[in-house]
């Protein structure tokens, strides 16, 4: 949904990092410009690679795990913004070294703006049905959706529940 939501703003440039291959598919069909396993590649130096030493203006937190959140920190460029958007749990130590020289801004989000995302739907085409990969009846909520989505490998991304 945030892939889909910065595309809305009119970014043209989006990277998305991801270890599950069904969304690594997914963001590419939803066109990010670039999809990246951080299972195996160190994040900020492909970043850094891609925008040709800079890094990005903003990168997006939407995990919710240390690691995700150092990768932005690292990613973004002198002045750069981080945006947290993922729900954590523990406490995460920050390097505040490079956090305070390279003068990042760090934003927590915990919103939504409903009236805004309908205008993006209504206005500017945006799909939310094109993140859900299955379907299923509300008599099998338990077992197709429930327990699917507890498997350790998950290939589901959202499940639509019909009553």
């Amino acid at each position: 949904m945030v892939l889909l939501g910065l595309k809305a703003m009119g970014l043209e440039k989006v990277y998305v990092t991801e270890i599950s291959g069904v969304r690594r598919k997914k963001a590419e069909e939803l066109r990010a410009t670039l999809v990246c396993n951080p299972l195996e590649t160190k994040i900020s130096s492909w970043i850094k690679e891609i925008t040709s030493g800079q890094g990005v203006d903003v990168a997006v937190e939407s995990v919710g795990i240390e690691e995700t959140l150092k990768d932005c920190l690292t990613s973004v460029r002198h002045k750069g913004k981080v945006i947290v958007q993922g729900i954590f749990i523990d406490r995460v130590p920050i390097h505040m070294l490079g956090f305070v020289t390279r003068e990042t801004t760090l934003i927590g989000i915990n919103s939504i703006n409903s009236s805004l995302a309908m205008a993006w739907i209504e206005s500017k085409g945006v799909k939310p049905e094109s993140i859900i990969t299955k379907i299923i009846p509300l008599e099998e909520i338990a077992t197709g959706a429930f327990e699917v989505l507890t498997l350790p490998v998950k290939e589901e991304i959202k499940i639509l529940v019909e009553p």
